[in-house]
């Protein structure tokens, strides 16, 4: 289990986090329902790490209530809707800045492990993934503000309800909420940092403990 935290701390967890921006990030799901009617159906839309780098729409999943029996659903992709004249509303996201920034900074903590001093490598690869988990944390608060905008758009484009409305559990009917992408991303840039900075602080502490003592070595004895 230690070989294992320790292997994530390393440079490979950084690799890992890179991977992560491939997975889903962020998600909106949105319950529609027409002004003073049932509910028609939700859509989920999903955006993943490289969305956010790069600016894309949404994934869209659409799922639609039968109105013959509302108990039951139909489920259907963005490509299920290639051709036909009505389907649901896309929400595109901008370049992310930060989520840039954040792949910079993993990029220059994976640097840091070529560094061959010890102390020295310990502080670059650790200092980088602290600070591209502060930068993760703000891209996904900056993408969550962009992405209620792009709802709010919606709402006065297609006329639907798409806030205030209540799900099933009795929740909001908007949510907008971080994927496991993102989380798993973050643990690993926190565990990286946290792991790298202890051990180079715990070898500091050893070189200066070990230069204490040589030092108490040379001093001359008194003779007797």
């Amino acid at each position: 289990m230690r070989g294992l935290v320790a292997r994530l701390w390393s440079p490979t967890g950084l690799v890992l986090v890179l991977l992560c921006f491939l997975m889903p990030f962020l998600a909106v799901r949105c319950e529609l329902r027409e002004p003073d009617g049932p509910e028609v159906g939700a859509i989920v839309y999903t955006f993943s790490g490289a969305d956010l780098v790069s600016g894309a729409r949404g994934d869209l999943t659409w799922r639609s209530v039968d109105e013959l029996d509302p108990a039951a659903t139909h489920t259907l992709e963005q490509d299920d809707y290639v051709g036909r004249e009505m389907a649901p509303p896309t929400i595109a996201i901008d370049r992310q800045p930060l989520a840039i920034l954040t792949l910079v900074l993993v990029t220059v903590a994976l640097a840091g492990a070529l560094v061959r001093r010890a102390n020295w490598r310990s502080l670059v690869v650790g200092g980088g993934a602290a600070y591209a988990a502060v930068a993760l944390v703000a891209t996904g608060l900056q993408a969550h503000r962009e992405v209620m905008a792009r709802v709010a758009e919606l709402r006065a484009d297609y006329g639907v309800e798409l806030s205030r409305l209540t799900d099933s559990d009795g929740g909001p009917g908007l949510v907008v909420r971080v994927e496991w992408g993102f989380l798993v991303a973050l643990g690993l840039l926190l565990l990286v940092a946290v792991g790298n900075l202890a051990y180079g602080r715990r070898r500091e502490a050893g070189d200066g403990e070990d230069a204490a003592d040589g030092a108490a070595d040379k001093v001359p004895t008194s003779p007797t």
